[in-house]
This record gives C-alpha cells, sequence and structure tokens, in this order.
C-alpha cells in the first residue's frame, strides 16, 4: 500500500521514511533501531523489530528493491521524503 492511502498522517510518515532509509541502503534491524530510538509510535506496548518494518510498509521491501529498477526506488523515496 503506498504511503498515500494511510488515513494516518503519523503512520504515512513513519511508512515513507521506512521506505526512504531502505532504499538509501539501511537494514532493516538498523530502521527498526532508528524509530526505536526516536520514540516512533508502534502498534501496541513495545519497540520495533525487524520483522516489523515491511508489515508496517504494507510490502515485501526485498522484492521491492529486486523488482523495481534502482532510478524509480530513488525517486519515490525523494518525494517520499519530500512530502
Amino acid at each position: 500500500m503506498a504511503p498515500d492511502m494511510y488515513a494516518d498522517a503519523t503512520e504515512a510518515g513513519i511508512v515513507r521514511e521506512i521506505v526512504a532509509r531502505y532504499v538509501a541502503g539501511a537494514t532493516v534491524e538498523e530502521i527498526a533501531e532508528h524509530l526505536n530510538r526516536n520514540h516512533a509510535p508502534v502498534p501496541g506496548a513495545r519497540r520495533w523489530l525487524p520483522d516489523d518494518i515491511a508489515a508496517a510498509a504494507g510490502v515485501d521491501l526485498a522484492a521491492l528493491h529486486r523488482e523495481v529498477d534502482g532510478g524509480a526506488l530513488d525517486r519515490w523515496a525523494d518525494e517520499a521524503a519530500n512530502s
């Protein structure tokens, strides 16, 4: 699901950040650590885990990376970061 399809602006922002960081080369572990360090809201009373990252984005990030050319990913991440 694309970030603009989320009803909650905070949730959409987190999804944009996850995708932008992933496209920039961060691992799911690094993204989870960053979200926890910055107190990003997570469903339930717990911390972000690496398995939560793809689920939050609503996509298989590895499949996305394999199937979409890097230029398209970079453009999408830039758009997400600037919106």
